[in-house]
């Protein structure tokens, strides 16, 4: 595999993208929002980068979101989900654009399914909220990285 010239470029851009993401996400919590950015920018890079970068962001996002060396279910499925959805993209929708709004709210939804099924229910706003966050930063991200 031999890399263009645009691909450090749009490496690195992901790089500072996936920073971003961190620290937004760390600092919605201050002001009472929540939001599985992260998440978000991972399946969007689902659909942007080949397995091998996407599995490099995956790990960086892990290691800078819990530098522990612990290793939790929240982990595990929070890494799993962007590698299915980079394995089933083409399943989910043939426009980047549709297919990442529709990974991205099943990668949320699932997210919660498997680490706090009765947010779902219970607060149903604040879980609405975090996936209409999450979905405007991941459909950005398409967008910004599209034109790279």
């Amino acid at each position: 595999m031999s890399l263009s010239s645009s691909q450090p470029l749009r490496l690195l851009t992901a790089f500072f993208v996936l920073l971003l993401a961190v620290v937004l996400q760390s600092r919605l919590g201050v002001f009472g929002m929540y939001g599985n950015v992260v998440l978000a920018a991972l399946v969007a890079f689902a659909f942007l980068f080949d397995i091998w970068e996407l599995a490099a962001f995956v790990l960086l996002a892990i290691f800078l979101m819990n530098w522990q060396p612990a290793v939790s279910s929240g982990l595990l499925v929070f890494a799993f989900l962007p590698l299915a959805v980079r394995g089933a993209r083409a399943i989910i929708h043939p426009d980047r654009w549709v297919g990442s709004a529709i990974a991205i709210v099943a990668s949320v939804f699932l997210f919660y399914l498997f680490i706090a099924p009765g947010m779902i229910v219970n607060s149903f706003v604040p879980f609405l909220v975090d996936v209409i966050i999450s979905l405007i930063f991941g459909e950005l991200v398409i967008w910004a990285m599209e034109s790279r």
